[in-house]
């Protein structure tokens, strides 16, 4: 990845094509939502799924291993033959030499550090990295954003009591506008808003979304509910431009070379279990915690 171009291309991965991936879903969903009460309506939906694993392991097969693998285990041939064939260059070229040892040179400084030293902090503060991206990571799903993107169509349903196809319709709306707000983080992370400023306004905006959505949930009446709704489209299209890709970006850019393979292994642990603890126990959340409770967790 090129570094002048590492904002741009980890929120396409971590951001537009996730979100796309959510939206195709949900639409997927909704179109044999017509077919009910035939099986259908939920065993396509699944199989379909199942292409995007068995399409991306048919084309890894065919894919050569990564120019730092190979560096990494010696194989410097090999990672000329395929950075030459990336960047449709001869293996002889001089750009392709220099990007030769520009990576290696990355190795050797990745592999000069180790494990333990993320949870040193020393001169360069290793340990307050490594804090802050696995912090970061945590709060990312603690915004709740897995909660309304997995629970989207119930919650239309049982929470603002539309009816059961047009909640679907509503969640499958509400991720394609995920997937739209993505894009505009794509064009202006490198080029006019950088880091900082994406990720505050996103915290920001979301953070007054929730203290409508609880206000509006403890009022109860379908204006109220109308209302609920619109702020749902709202705070995903903010935490889709200022979060949804930035945090895995900062745990990239917060960590230094000697430590940012396992500073990142670290944040992405932590990324995964809070978003595992919150989808378990968003059921039961909806159940139990009455809408003063929001109201107090909101303005916290």
């Amino acid at each position: 990845m090129k570094t002048h171009r590492r904002g741009t291309l980890l929120l396409v991965s971590f951001g537009s094509c996730i979100t796309l991936g959510l939206a195709i879903a949900y639409w997927v969903d909704y179109a044999f939502s017509w077919v009910e009460p035939s099986s259908a309506s939920w065993r396509v939906p699944v199989a379909f799924g199942m292409l995007f694993m068995i399409l991306p392991l048919a084309m890894i097969l065919f894919l050569p291993d990564s120019p730092r693998y190979l560096i990494l285990i010696g194989k410097e041939h090999e990672a000329k033959s395929v950075l030459s064939a990336l960047n449709e260059l001869s293996p002889e070229d001089q750009d392709t030499h220099r990007e030769f040892l520009m990576i290696k040179n990355t190795i050797l400084h990745m592999v000069s550090g180790g494990f333990m030293e993320a949870f040193r902090q020393g001169e360069h503060r290793y340990l307050q990295r490594v804090i802050l991206a696995v912090v970061l990571q945590i709060m990312q799903q603690l915004t709740g954003v897995n909660l309304f993107m997995q629970y989207l169509a119930a919650m239309f349903e049982s929470q603002l009591a539309f009816a059961p196809r047009l909640s679907l319709l509503l969640a499958s709306c509400c991720a394609t506008e995920f997937f739209l707000a993505s894009l505009i983080a794509v064009v202006g992370v490198d080029r006019f808003w950088g880091r900082r400023t994406l990720t505050m306004f996103g915290a920001a905006a979301m953070c007054g979304c929730m203290i409508v959505l609880c206000v509006m949930a403890y009022i109860g009446t379908p204006t109220a509910h109308h209302v609920m709704a619109a702020f749902l489209f709202l705070y995903l299209t903010f935490f889709s431009i200022g979060w949804q890709g930035m945090s895995w970006l900062w745990a990239v850019e917060l960590t230094p070379l000697s430590i940012r393979g396992p500073a990142n292994a670290l944040a992405t642990a932590a990324n995964w279990l809070a978003n595992f603890v919150i989808v378990l126990a968003t059921p039961v959340m909806f159940v139990t915690i009455t809408y003063r409770t929001y109201i107090v967790f909101a303005v916290w």
